[in-house]
């Protein structure tokens, strides 16, 4: 089930992304807005990643709990708050655009991710 959700919740957002290269090259979106969109959804995908990495590896150890998953939580905060950081410091992006795709695709994410716990401890 864990594998299931990963992959259905990464070609979704592949798809999304997808889309947004097609209106980029149709000239519907521009250079300045594609690439503040597609660095906060990796931000976004790497917090997924790491989420995911946990959560299969307690169903692995049969000790899925909300514990153990919370125990992770602070490094993938401080992993995401790092480089949300760094990118709005160091990269001429629009800060706008950056932070609402990160939470798009944030909320997204932990949508898949609860839906996958409360299965998962089922």
């Amino acid at each position: 089930m864990v594998k299931k959700n990963f992959i259905i919740a990464l070609i979704l957002v592949s798809i999304s992304i997808l889309i947004l290269f097609v209106l980029y090259f149709l000239s519907y979106l521009s250079l300045q807005s594609l690439i503040p969109i597609i660095m906060g959804s990796s931000v976004a995908t790497i917090n997924f990643i790491l989420a995911f990495y946990s959560i299969r590896k307690d169903i692995i150890n049969g000790k899925l709990s909300l514990g153990n998953f919370l125990k992770l939580l602070p490094v993938r905060i401080s992993i995401s708050l790092s480089l949300i950081i760094l990118s709005i410091l160091f990269l001429d992006i629009n800060r706008n655009k950056f932070i609402f795709s990160t939470l798009i695709f944030y909320v997204f994410y932990q949508i898949v991710e609860v839906k996958t716990l409360i299965k998962g401890e089922n």
